[in-house]
């Protein structure tokens, strides 16, 4: 198939969060996409990983529930 261009991340820093390095990778990007899993109760809620990334981001986020 054709090439689409697309570079990996920089790995993240030693002792860098995944919270903080998901986000900070997804600057060059259009699209972030991570696999959840929805957690029961009353709200939608997926973990704290995805929630920070959900605050901290500024491209798109897609949530793939597993």
């Amino acid at each position: 198939g054709d090439s689409q261009d697309v570079k990996p991340p920089p790995a993240p820093q030693p002792g860098m969060n995944a919270e903080t390095a998901i986000p900070r990778a997804a600057n060059d990007h259009t699209l972030i996409v991570m696999g959840v899993s929805p957690r029961p109760g009353d709200q939608l809620y997926f973990g704290n990983t995805a929630n920070a990334v959900l605050k901290k981001s500024k491209a798109p986020i897609l949530f793939v529930a597993s």
